[in-house]
Formats: structure tokens, C-alpha cells, sequence
């Protein structure tokens, strides 16, 4: 197993050397402030044609798993006990007008060829483009995503964004007695979690958080914002001793 001393060994050609060198000093200075010791190379992954570390921190009841590919990084959390963190303390909130721009920039693309009566026929999975240059067509699956945007986002995850939205609690139950999204709805945007070096690690890709998880993975922006959000979790967690 590679320690993260042997990632230092970057040829000087390399523009991202300088970079791939101060992730590395994140790594151990990550491990220093939040009471981990060394954190152990599980894997590795390949970014800007550089070799770079997939690290593991120890901490009381926390399993810590992060990868940075200069653009952001991926850190899988195991815990112990259920993290009861609310949504808001780990995700920007996302209003409901948004959300309903989304829905019509959607609208505006996928479905501009189709009328409104042919959107809502289940069994119309194409039509005629207006221009009349083929067909404008659709997955069984897709169109059935589609008819329940205003009860689930699970059509933005799988056809219209790499990225998730998350609804909160009160909006799941909700939508669970089929009452559709409205104003008073939160919602919480997760970017995709790309974890290449990650996923020889799991028989399953962890899912994203929610409240209660004991197992997830997250994309955070930047080192500042993963060590703001792993203090939040750590202080959910650690402080019930």
C-alpha cells in the first residue's frame, strides 16, 4: 500500500504538479484537525494525467474516504450511528421556482416538438418533429419520470442533469399521498459524484445523503468546504458521547 509521500514523485513537466502537491499537503493537514491519524491510501485515481491518492480517515465512529480531482473532491462517509444533520446545514436550498424553470427549460427541449395532450398520453412515446425532420421520441421510462415531476425529481437526476435534487421530508411524504410539489417545498442540489478510485472500494455506489444516513457520498467544491461540512458531521456524531 502506497503512503501519500509517494505521490510527491510528479514529473516537472506536469502543469498540475504544484496542485497534485498542495492536495497532498490537504490530505495531512485534513487528518491534524479533525484527530485522524495518517490517513491510509486505499486506492488511486488518475486526474490532469497525474496519479493522485484515495485516502481513509480514522475517526471515533466515523470511516472517512476522499479523492480530489483538482475540480472538486468525493468524500464517502460510514458511521456507526445515524447523522442527523438537517439537509440545509450540508446543501444550498433550492426554491421552488427554480425548480419549475427547470421543468420548463425541459419542456422547452425535450418536449417542443409535442403538444400538450400528446405529453400527457402515456402510450405517445413519439411524434413528428414541427420541422418535419424525423421524430422527436422518448423512453416508456423517461415519459413516465416525466409525469411525475411534481411528486419526484427523479427525471432531472436521469434525464435532464448529472446532478440530484433532494427534497425534504416533509415534501417525500408529500408526494408519498401523491400531493405535488409547491411553493413551501425545500429542495437541495447534489452535484454527481464521478469517485473514480473509489468504487473498487464498495459492492454498492452509497447513496446521497439524507437525514439518518449511516452510509453516503457527497461531491463538495473545495478543501474549505469539506472541512466546514466534515466539522458538521462530526460534531453531530462525536459530540453525543
Amino acid at each position: 500500500m502506497k503512503t501519500l509521500s509517494e505521490f510527491e514523485k510528479i514529473s516537472g513537466t506536469m502543469l498540475w504538479k504544484n496542485a497534485a502537491l498542495s492536495q497532498l499537503e490537504s490530505f495531512k493537514s485534513l487528518a491534524g484537525e479533525i484527530g485522524s491519524p495518517e490517513p491510509i491510501v486505499v486506492s488511486s485515481h488518475v486526474s490532469k494525467s497525474i496519479t493522485l491518492p484515495v485516502a481513509l480517515f480514522s475517526v471515533p465512529h466515523l470511516r472517512i474516504v476522499i479523492r480530489d480531482n483538482f475540480h472538486g473532491l468525493n468524500v464517502w462517509v460510514e458511521s456507526d450511528r445515524p447523522i442527523t444533520v438537517p439537509l440545509s446545514e450540508i446543501f444550498p436550498a433550492i426554491d421552488f421556482a427554480w425548480y419549475k424553470s427547470q421543468i420548463d427549460s425541459c419542456r422547452g427541449y425535450t418536449y417542443a416538438d409535442w403538444s400538450i395532450d400528446e405529453i400527457n398520453d402515456d402510450r405517445i412515446l413519439r411524434v413528428r418533429r414541427k420541422n418535419g425532420n424525423g421524430w422527436s421520441m422518448v423512453s416508456g421510462d423517461e415519459k413516465d419520470r416525466w409525469s411525475k415531476r411534481m411528486t419526484s425529481t427523479e427525471w432531472y437526476k436521469k434525464d435532464w442533469s448529472s446532478s440530484s435534487l433532494i427534497v425534504d421530508e416533509e415534501s417525500v411524504n408529500r408526494a408519498k399521498a401523491d400531493i405535488e410539489f409547491n411553493e413551501n417545498t425545500q429542495f437541495f442540489r447534489c452535484e454527481h459524484c464521478f469517485a473514480e478510485g473509489m468504487s473498487s472500494l464498495w459492492e454498492k455506489e452509497p447513496p446521497l445523503y439524507s437525514v439518518g444516513s449511516q452510509n453516503f457520498i457527497i461531491a463538495i467544491d473545495d478543501w474549505a468546504s469539506a472541512r466546514k461540512f466534515l466539522k458538521i458531521i462530526m460534531e453531530n456524531v462525536i459530540l453525543r458521547d
